[in-house]
């Protein structure tokens, strides 16, 4: 569509962003520093939105819209949460641990089972229902876990756990 048929107040209002689903009858587990940093997130966004809302620049209204949108995402899935914490010395891994795993070869690994809404690959924090939380869940020090991954089957050994 040509931009000359968009109103201006079209670009301001965004549909809110519906949460990722969850399984069925899966509670919205997340850390305790999953919701500090939420929390912290929101109130910059909001001090952001706040400083936004009058700047007639294009890119400032589209930092606005973009703003706006996060914190209705935000807004929408804060009453889903269910704040778990790892326990503070646990035996086997459970959500909210980190874990130390050697590969097949012995390269180390450390991975942290998080709720679905704080997963960052590249910092280690994994979904506690992804398939490689799965097969640590339960795991205890010393034993041998078959984790599925994009080069097949890989043997990981925990060789440590502990709280996140």
């Amino acid at each position: 569509m040509s931009r000359a048929f968009v109103r201006e107040s079209d670009q301001d209002e965004l549909p809110p962003v519906p949460p990722p689903a969850l399984p069925p009858g899966v509670p919205n587990h997340i850390t305790p520093a999953g919701v500090a940093a939420f929390r912290a997130e929101q109130q910059a966004l909001l001090a952001e939105r706040a400083a936004l809302r009058d700047q007639p620049d294009p890119q400032a209204r589209a930092r606005h819209a973009a703003v706006r949108a996060r914190l209705a995402w935000l807004e929408a899935r804060a009453p889903t949460w269910l704040e778990t914490a790892a326990p503070s010395s646990p035996a086997q891994v459970s959500f909210g641990c980190a874990v130390q795993v050697e590969d097949d070869e012995g390269e180390p690994r450390s991975l942290t089972l998080v709720g679905v809404d704080e997963v960052d690959v590249a910092a280690g924090r994994v979904s506690f229902l992804s398939p490689v939380a799965r097969a640590l869940m339960g795991a205890r020090v010393g034993d041998a876990v078959t984790v599925k991954s994009p080069q097949g089957e890989e043997q990981w050994t925990v060789v440590g756990i502990g709280p996140a």
